[in-house]
């Protein structure tokens, strides 16, 4: 194995390790209420699948296996006072009680340094219960009040991610949120001892019935797809390719290029445009890159170091150890953050005049997110500005050129650009 595929395997691994670390001070476990439980036997009393396991489609084979699902299942829970509620990740999504009930957009907030923001909310808000992997031997966390932060956290690639949460609230609807995705909502709705409440194979029997709901859905976008549009343009044409897509309900999400696979003339312009996002933004981008930069492209974009602030200020922190790994030296333990690197919407990595002719010079978007309504992590935090929506590049000599997403290179976001004249 090169250096560079050795890099490459690695930067997954430390980003899951680092999604999965806490350093938020340990908090006592709240008196169970007014229903007792025994919380050992009450782990699986009650599950949350949290984006859904692509069921595959034979008749749209492509891009079957890159939907991504942005809904938990099910959407609203019952449970008495004292549950506890098992929530599966099956996607790169995170569960997050805000105080009030309230979605607040904490994913991108600007860092003590001017070139710099930082990946907020991205590990457990606890490390003394079970919040994430390799923590199935601790106690359920338990979320008490209404006005109470609880975040489980982002959920690493592939790697198995649970969270367990006693709920010790009196009745009542509670809701959380993920914080990449602004329209992901699920409730647990807590109903008095006396009502009766949905069986858990009635609960699996709703969620298998949405899942596939939602995929025949997307499937239904996919297949309405025609092609790519085509202006003429003085001598040449200029082509569109949409970046991802979604269901009209915004409930699932197409990680890929319509269309993928590309032929157009030497001189022709190619546009990259992302679609509207229904209910909120999903980054990508279009990253013309030579093979040998591939596995160090997470680095361009992500930045690891030791926190300057200190852990008073409230920012996100890893194990030191995991510093190493990161940037090459060790940090205090719990002094490490991760930060979003400005060169990931400035793209500075781009060919003078727009211009892909090779494998060099690189040519890459940086990240593209959907407009919203409300500037907020759809824009770039310090100057409020909405962050780019659409690519361009021009395609001079003949011959076949690759791009790829990097937010979703692993789940086979990518596309050919081929020029023949």
């Amino acid at each position: 194995m090169s250096t560079s595929d050795r890099i490459r395997d690695r930067i997954p691994t430390l980003i899951a390790t680092l999604c999965i670390a806490s350093t938020v001070a340990a908090a006592p476990l709240a008196t169970p209420g007014e229903r007792s439980v025994d919380i050992a036997a009450s782990l699986d009393d009650h599950l949350v699948v949290v984006g859904a396991d692509d069921p595959g489609s034979p008749s749209l084979p492509s891009l079957a296996d890159r939907l991504e699902y942005h809904a938990y299942y099910p959407d609203t829970l019952q449970v008495y006072r004292g549950d506890v509620v098992r929530f599966r990740y099956e996607g790169e999504h995170s569960v997050t009680f805000y105080p009030g009930g309230e979605r607040q957009d904490t994913l991108l907030v600007p860092d003590e340094l001017p070139t710099q923001i930082r990946l907020d909310g991205l590990f457990p808000s606890r490390d003394d219960c079970n919040l994430g992997a390799s923590r199935e031997h601790l106690p359920p966390c338990v979320l008490s009040s209404p006005d109470q932060y609880l975040n489980a956290g982002a959920s690493p690639p592939n790697l198995d991610y649970t969270a367990r949460v006693q709920v010790d609230l009196p009745p009542g609807s509670y809701a959380y949120f993920c914080i990449f995705h602004p329209a992901m909502r699920g409730e647990v709705e807590v109903v008095a001892d006396e009502e009766e409440i949905p069986t858990p194979a009635e609960v699996e029997a709703e969620r298998r019935a949405q899942v596939q709901a939602d995929t025949a859905a997307a499937e239904a976008v996919l297949a309405a797809y025609q092609q790519p549009p085509r202006e003429i343009v003085g001598n040449r044409s200029r082509w569109q390719v949409q970046v991802g897509g979604s269901t009209p309900d915004g409930r699932v999400a197409i990680l890929g290029y319509l269309p993928a696979n590309l032929t157009i003339e030497p001189g022709d312009e190619v546009e990259f445009v992302l679609p509207p996002m229904p209910g909120g933004a999903e980054g990508h981008s279009v990253s013309f890159l030579p093979d040998d930069l591939r596995p160090f492209t997470p680095l361009h974009y992500y930045e690891f170091r030791c926190d300057v602030d200190g852990r008073d200020a409230g920012a996100p922190g890893a194990p030191g150890a995991l510093a190493f790994l990161a940037i090459g030296n060790d940090c205090p333990e719990g002094e490490l953050e991760m930060l979003w690197a400005p060169q990931s919407y400035a793209a500075p990595l781009r060919s003078q005049g727009n211009v892909v002719a090779g494998p060099r010079p690189v040519h890459d978007s940086g990240v593209l997110l959907t407009p919203r309504e409300v500037c907020d992590d759809s824009c770039d935090p310090w100057t409020g500005q909405p962050l780019p929506d659409r690519f361009e590049a021009t395609f001079p000599r003949e011959g076949t050129f690759g791009y790829w997403c990097f937010l979703h290179d692993r789940r086979g976001m990518a596309g050919n650009i081929t020029v023949s004249g």
